[in-house]
């Protein structure tokens, strides 16, 4: 797994947090449960792909990633 560079977000409400990787995984794994699709494990890699895609976008950003 690669450095993660998000270290903050900006939420819909405007607060500022730190950036939690758990939360997508957890997203991806109440999907994959819904759907009968994949687990956890799967739901772990496709968050990590997640991150990598939102490092290439945002990575370089000295601001706070607007989600």
């Amino acid at each position: 797994m690669k450095e993660n560079k998000i270290k903050t977000i900006r939420k819909r409400e405007g607060n500022i947090v730190a950036f939690d990787e758990s939360k997508i995984t957890s997203a991806i794994l109440k999907a994959g449960i819904a759907t009968k699709e994949f687990d956890f494990e799967k739901a772990k890699k496709l968050s990590e792909k997640v991150v990598d895609v939102l490092n290439q976008m945002y990575g370089n950003d000295n601001d706070v990633v607007k989600v």
